[in-house]
């Protein structure tokens, strides 16, 4: 089964032991990141929108990505896993997801959900940012101290960038190239800067698979361009 964005190339699996289960750092971290999403999702929302309608945003949107980004691991590996639904859903021996399927699927789902119920999307996203940098932030630190190897040590050092970036985008209405001021940048630059960083480095040092490497490039040039439709230049040069 070849390497996968976010689970790779495990040498011995680490447990801790509560109350005489075997659970790893990554899913203790990952329940963790379930409710840190719920919570915060609500906190940073419910000045502007019904409460309950933030719930099932938070909560669905986390199926979303689920779904999709096991079933983006399985459409990258459907030599392992063919059409046998037993494989599919056994996530202890065929573990893995794809980070790209599902956050690209939680986009859609977010935008869909905000025409329905009359939220702002990019308004929504950039209310969101940094608490999706520290929801991934907490998923990679579990994966490398469950599996500790270059790739996920790499990962951390990423995210962590990508969320000092975070920090020095979010003053983006005192940049003079960005005239308009306009909501939405902060989600975009952020989100951009992760797939180009990302994208770039796991290419070089270790091969990207064909799929993965237009999906980066192409969402790198989406938010660059819709950062610049956003920044007003294009009407002020008219």
């Amino acid at each position: 089964m070849k390497p996968n964005f976010l689970f790779n190339w495990w040498q011995k699996q680490i447990f801790f032991s509560l109350a005489g289960l075997k659970i790893t750092p990554l899913a203790f971290l990952a329940v963790f990141a379930l409710f840190f999403w719920l919570f915060a999702s609500w906190r940073h929302l419910k000045q502007d929108y019904e409460e309950e309608r933030i719930i099932s945003f938070s909560l669905i949107s986390v199926l979303v990505f689920l779904f999709f980004s096991r079933l983006g691991f399985i459409i990258l590996n459907f030599s392992s896993f063919q059409l046998d639904l037993k494989k599919w859903l056994d996530w202890q021996s065929f573990f893995g997801f794809n980070l790209w399927f599902g956050f690209l699927s939680f986009l859609f789902f977010a935008y869909f959900f905000s025409q329905k119920h009359n939220w702002f999307f990019f308004d929504t996203l950039e209310k969101l940012t940094f608490t999706l940098v520290q929801v991934f932030f907490l998923l990679f630190l579990g994966t490398f101290f469950s599996y500790p190897n270059f790739f996920s040590f790499l990962m951390i050092l990423i995210i962590s960038l990508v969320w000092l970036m975070a920090n020095y985008f979010k003053n983006y209405r005192s940049f003079l190239w960005y005239p308009s001021g306009k909501v939405g940048f902060l989600f975009l630059a952020t989100f951009g800067f992760a797939s180009l960083f990302y994208t770039l480095t796991k290419n070089f040092i270790f091969g990207l698979d064909m799929i993965e490497l237009t999906i980066g490039l192409l969402t790198t040039g989406f938010c660059l361009f819709k950062i610049y439709l956003l920044s007003g230049r294009k009407r002020s040069k008219l």
